[in-house]
């Protein structure tokens, strides 16, 4: 068939994939609130209380898991900041820890989703 369409005809104009390079801050400021990258080693008391609040993981996948520093350090080593990615939440009047967000970006298609976080 010379009407059929070859993908060497028509290349894809989507952008290149996003692979192994982090091309993004660990931080990100708004008026009220900023996000910040949470690395290994950052456990705070206060992410470990609010972990082992009912209240606070009822709706959250990790209710079904171990919650403590350990395994709590595994699951932040998880986020490589390229395609998974982890952030406090911070008060950007008093910088107050008060909460958690993650994210997670298709490399392919550059397409977010905002899977979960803790309630603030």
């Amino acid at each position: 068939m010379t009407d059929q369409w070859l993908p060497s005809d028509n290349p894809d104009p989507a952008p290149a994939p996003r692979h192994a390079k982090p091309p993004y801050s660990d931080e990100l400021y708004g008026s009220a609130f900023f996000l910040k990258r949470i690395r290994p080693g950052e456990v705070s008391k206060d992410y470990l209380a609010w972990l082992s609040d009912p209240d606070v993981i009822r709706f959250l996948q990790v209710r079904f898991s171990a919650r403590d520093e350990a395994s709590i350090s595994t699951f932040i080593e998880s986020f490589d900041h390229v395609d998974r990615f982890l952030f406090g939440i911070h008060d950007a009047a008093d910088n107050r820890y008060i909460g958690n967000i993650t994210l997670r970006v298709d490399p392919n298609h550059l397409f977010p989703d905002f899977p979960d976080g803790l309630p603030i």
